[in-house]
């Protein structure tokens, strides 16, 4: 669902660290069909994905167990369209 405003609604920060890392947020209020909220984290050593508040990846190097994930939820996912 979009929402009608009359203002820029879209956002994109390059962040750099003192570490030397990089990130980027991004954030829209309408863009369309709309999209499940998504927060990714990836680093050298490994990555965590969320969808709508659930772990969709926790790839950590030497970790075998993955602590937040459900069988399902462990399972790659594609972000869907939000109906």
């Amino acid at each position: 669902m979009t929402k009608q405003i009359k203002v820029e609604d879209t956002a994109v920060a390059l962040v750099h660290f003192k570490n030397g890392a990089m990130g980027v947020i991004e954030g829209s209020t309408s863009v369309y069909p709309g999209f499940p909220t998504r927060f990714e984290v990836g680093g050298e050593k490994g990555c965590i994905g969320m969808i709508d508040g659930g772990f969709t990846a926790w790839d950590i190097e030497g970790e075998t167990e993955k602590p937040f994930l459900s069988a399902q939820q462990g399972k790659k996912q594609q972000a869907t369209p939000k109906q």
